[in-house]
């Protein structure tokens, strides 16, 4: 009988400007996903208006059992690009993010400060 991984957070590279809809994918196929994303006031010839961006272009994070099926059923998506690791030899390891700097990345985006978006994990 196969053991449950336990759940970790991962980054997941996906296409600039599509971090919304990669997100949606995802939550659609059971997984849970966290996009964080900064306010900024955009301004177009007709209008003025509030826009959530991303505070990582181009990434979100995944909480998941990283299973080989799982890995699989996530690189599936059609956004998804990749999980963010390392390499070893031939092997690609997905890099685990600890579940504290999610709760700081929360607690930082909670206290409404103007943030800047991070170009590279």
């Amino acid at each position: 009988m196969m053991r449950a991984s336990p759940a970790r957070w991962y980054a997941l590279t996906v296409p600039g400007r599509q971090e919304k809809a990669a997100s949606r994918e995802l939550l659609r196929r059971g997984f849970h996903t966290y996009l964080p994303v900064r306010k900024e006031r955009r301004q177009w010839s007709d209008r003025v208006q509030t826009v959530a961006l991303a505070v990582f272009p181009g990434y979100l994070f995944v909480s998941v059992g990283l299973t080989a099926a799982r890995r699989l059923d996530l690189l599936k998506c059609n956004l998804v690009r990749g999980i963010v690791g390392t390499r070893e030899g031939n092997r690609h390891l997905a890099v685990p993010i600890d579940d504290s700097e999610i709760d700081a990345l929360k607690t930082l985006l909670a206290s409404q400060r103007a943030l800047e978006p991070v170009a590279r994990l």
